[in-house]
């Protein structure tokens, strides 16, 4: 009747998978796992330090813990429960008061008995938004997207890892009877392993947003929260491929205070520009948000010369609207010069000469689909 404890007994001789220290140990971080305690709250631990509560609660007709479970052992949180329906579960909750990064832990022992088979689904969430794990099973688990299911009897107590690449504030672990369970399962369990995570989520993106303003195009982002939070980089890209820094802006460092930030592109690119924000903390880290896109809707033709007086040796210009243009460079005698064009990764034009211009007033001319455009450039 007890075969699936047969992992439980053993838990003694059994190390930890990983040789460093875990974030949270549930039997040794203080205030520790007390034996049968359905919950557990942790001030300021791990690294960086944040604050994390556990709970377990029950689902389901009447069931029961055993063993003197949950309680934490050596390899984590013990569960042991003697199911009375296969619909019965008990859900594991953790919430960590700010999200962390590289969340990741094992779960021991889930495998498949005579009269009793395990299953394990495990979500996350940042806020809102889902965040779903990578799951490695043991030899005796089957994956079928987040849910890890006993396919065999373990004969000791095999791990299946589970990690998190992206942020999570709040973890889901409910475990129950597997589809190939009997009516009345025999008792049955698993143990959590500790967790381990890389960092605090350093801001918390409520949204961001890429509208046609005038003849630009605005950025607007907002924050629920930040966190050691050093600047803003806007990013834009015509192909989603390469991206080139536009501007960069002071962040808010450490508040619970929402944050509204903003900025215009005077200068967008013909067709869809592409945005993204590159977040930097104050130790140099940095993560990336969504990617957005907005298209200028301003028909108008333009071209602008930029950094007058210019460089003799090449003309920066920007466009747009202004498809398949020829450039001239005119002199005050009226001599024509061609200039050959190349695309900088900014989306702007490098405009270059045959040869070296003497210092002088000169007019750049612009013909495009029977348009002409004509602006003064002054070389030094």
């Amino acid at each position: 009747m007890f075969a699936n404890y047969r992992w439980l007994l053993g838990l003694g001789l059994l190390v930890t998978l990983s040789g460093n220290a875990q974030d949270l140990h549930f039997k040794t971080t203080a205030p520790a796992w007390v034996d049968g305690a359905h919950s557990n709250s942790y001030s300021q631990i791990g690294n960086p330090a944040v604050d994390v509560s556990v709970n377990v609660a029950s689902a389901g007709s009447s069931q029961t813990f055993t063993l003197g479970t949950p309680k934490g052992v050596s390899t984590g949180l013990q569960l042991a429960v003697n199911f009375a329906m296969t619909g019965d579960t008990k859900v594991v909750t953790i919430t960590f008061a700010e999200g962390v990064q590289g969340l990741s832990f094992s779960i021991f022992g889930i495998d498949r008995g005579a009269n009793s088979q395990d299953k394990v689904t495990i979500s996350g969430s940042i806020g809102r938004r889902g965040s779903t794990p990578t799951l490695n099973p043991s030899a005796y688990v089957t994956v079928s997207g987040n849910t890890l299911t006993g396919t065999a009897d373990d004969p000791g107590s095999a791990a299946s890892g589970v990690a998190f690449g992206g942020y999570v504030d709040k973890v889901t672990i409910t475990f129950g009877c597997g589809p190939d369970s009997p009516a009345n399962p025999t008792a049955q369990g698993i143990t959590i392993g500790h967790l381990s995570w890389s960092g605090p989520l350093p801001v918390e993106l409520i949204s961001v947003t890429a509208k046609p303003q005038g003849r630009g195009i605005q950025l607007a982002w907002t924050t629920a929260s930040e966190r050691n939070a050093g600047q803003y980089t806007v990013e834009r890209s015509r192909d989603l491929t390469e991206f080139t820094a536009l501007t960069t802006l002071p962040a808010g460092g450490t508040t619970d205070q929402r944050q509204t930030y903003g900025f215009s592109d005077e200068w967008p690119l013909d067709g869809t520009n592409y945005y993204r924000l590159r977040q930097v903390d104050v130790d140099g880290r940095s993560t990336y948000s969504k990617i957005v896109a907005a298209t200028a809707t301003d028909s108008e033709p333009i071209l602008e010369v930029l950094g007058n007086p210019t460089d003799k040796s090449a003309i920066r210009v920007y466009t747009r609207n202004l498809p398949d243009s020829i450039f001239q460079l005119l002199t005050s005698t009226g001599q024509l010069y061609a200039l050959n064009t190349a695309i900088d990764s900014d989306g702007t034009l490098r405009l270059t000469p045959p040869a070296s211009l003497l210092p002088g007033t000169y007019w750049l001319r612009a013909d495009a689909a029977g348009l002409r455009i004509s602006r003064p450039v002054i070389i030094r």
